[in-house]
């Protein structure tokens, strides 16, 4: 490369410099306030080469990292289904870490005590955890029917008690929120059941 190439270059860069600070500032006030959304409304604006997801994945990974450098605290969002043992089961929102998993204490108040997993397997539901008080039946909780049938325990003549939720989990087994298509599989799942 000649040297009128590269000033050609540096011209060029310096063009866009501003406009990449200007969306570099947008998409860090987007992340610090609490929604990772950001990041799928942001990459939405630019081509889906391989080349530029990879520079996306790796700019939101830079920018969540000098976020909590700087010590703003990242919170997200994960749609999870909430099934209390008295009432209408629903898919809610809850609060995660700046990593996208669901927080010890975020699962403990939603079930009311220390969690217990069940995985769940078979019609569409590979891959999902079904969360519940491990204590439920020493504490004295109401059974849950949706939950139960939904676990497919009545089998095992055993019943669960008590509100649960479920949520999905990653390769290393962290609990996430659940996918679109997963909502879509659990919404099949308990029409099906009657629910």
């Amino acid at each position: 490369m000649e040297m009128a190439d590269i000033q050609k270059l540096e011209e060029r860069l310096e063009s866009v410099l501003p406009l990449f600070r200007e969306v570099q500032d947008a998409a860090f006030a987007l992340l610090a306030s609490g929604t990772m959304k950001a990041q799928c409304d942001y990459a939405e604006h630019f081509p889906r080469s391989r080349r530029r997801q990879k520079w996306q994945t790796d700019f939101f990974r830079q920018s969540k990292a000098e976020l909590l450098l700087e010590g703003v605290v990242i919170m997200a969002k994960a749609k999870i289904l909430k099934i209390p043992a008295r009432g209408d089961w629903q898919f809610v929102e809850v609060d995660t870490d700046a990593d996208g998993n669901l927080t010890l204490e975020t699962m403990q108040s939603m079930v009311g005590g220390d969690i217990e997993r069940w995985c769940l397997s078979g019609n569409g539901l590979d891959g999902l955890d079904l969360f519940l008080d491990e204590e439920g039946k020493l504490k004295e909780r109401s059974y849950n029917p949706i939950a139960t049938i939904l676990a497919e325990i009545l089998f095992h003549n055993d019943v669960i008690v008590g509100d649960t939720f479920v949520c999905a989990h990653d390769e290393e087994g962290n609990s996430i929120g659940l996918s679109d298509t997963q909502e879509l599989a659990l919404r099949r799942r308990l029409s099906d059941i009657g629910f």
